[in-house]
């Protein structure tokens, strides 16, 4: 059956979208639908078919596993909640750089490398029944029973995977288990970035006329002494969750890959007292300025409080 017509089938896209300034980087798409679903195809030949059932011409995918699935198999996906799969149309909706890239990056052949590794025979096709495609795909993303043995500890390969730089053995250790919201114990960390400023921090100010206009071509730096660092635990100020890795090394795609299985910059540090996102403001000096308006491009489109460089120490 031809899914691209219909009663509401409209022509593709075909110029170029001209972008919006009051939109934000979170809402713009890389390009346009069917570009993107070309661009897709032509980065992995694998993904001209369902990575579940080899449908011919698929255009639905799944944005955390990375695989591009027919509309049966989306059905399916669907239904085994967000949380295993989050399921979008390559044709009608649209995705942020990043999400884009994430799809680029893996598509089916990475993907199935990891859950389907060991082969799995009776594969569905392009007509099996319901029943059938949907005990496939439950025991291949739920059960995982394709995947091949943990080679070492999931937070381990993490961890290597952060460091490395390397987001599809970043799929894979969370694949195998990996919690995206356990902080390293230090000991644990080859190279820890401390948090607190080891010298004078520099706070650029537009200068301003009569009026409350900035100049376009003046600014002044104040300089902000470092704060005292903290009286206790002043070892566990360092970068030590896995976004926050991210962020620091300014992988964007693995940071999308976090946020994607569960990544909360909000969650409470038990150690320190501090939200992490506390931690990250508190520690901006070490972070490069475009990470904050993708973290609070992200918050927002997630309803959550923005994220602030801080200046302080963030208190109990």
């Amino acid at each position: 059956m031809d899914f691209t017509k219909g009663k509401n089938w409209k022509q593709p896209f075909k110029g170029k979208r001209k972008s919006k300034k009051s939109v934000s980087q979170e809402e713009v798409s890389l390009s346009p639908s069917y570009e993107f679903l070309e661009e897709i195809r032509q980065r992995d030949p694998l993904n001209k078919a369902c990575a579940d059932c080899s449908a011919e011409n698929p255009e639905w995918c799944s944005i955390n596993l990375g695989v591009v699935i027919c509309i049966e198999c989306s059905g399916v996906h669907r239904s085994l909640g967000t949380h295993i799969s989050k399921v979008r149309s390559l044709t009608l909706d649209l995705f942020t750089p990043q999400v884009s890239q994430l799809m680029l990056l893996i598509g089916n052949q990475n993907a199935n490398s990891i859950w389907e590794a060991l082969k799995p025979e009776n594969k569905p096709e392009w007509n099996t029944d319901k029943e059938k495609r949907h005990q496939f795909i439950y025991a291949k993303y739920v059960q995982k029973r394709f995947m091949k043995p943990s080679e070492g500890a999931p937070s381990m390969q993490l961890l290597e995977a952060l460091e490395s730089k390397n987001v599809l053995k970043a799929l894979e250790a969370i694949a195998h288990g990996a919690d995206v919201n356990d902080p390293y114990p230090v000991d644990m960390l080859s190279n820890p970035v401390s948090l607190v400023p080891s010298s004078n921090v520099f706070l650029r100010l537009p200068v301003l006329d009569v009026q409350g206009n900035p100049y376009p071509d003046k600014v002044i730096d104040i300089s902000i002494p470092p704060q005292s660092a903290p009286k206790t635990k002043k070892e566990y100020y360092v970068i030590r969750y896995p976004i926050h890795l991210a962020l620091y090394h300014h992988d964007f795609t693995m940071a999308e890959l976090l946020f994607q299985y569960g990544s909360d910059t909000h969650k409470l540090d038990e150690v320190t007292g501090c939200s992490l996102a506390d931690l990250i403001g508190y520690g901006h000096h070490v972070l490069q300025d475009d990470i904050f308006e993708y973290l609070n491009n992200k918050n927002r489109s997630r309803g959550q409080a923005l994220i602030s460089k801080l200046n302080h120490i963030p208190s109990k």
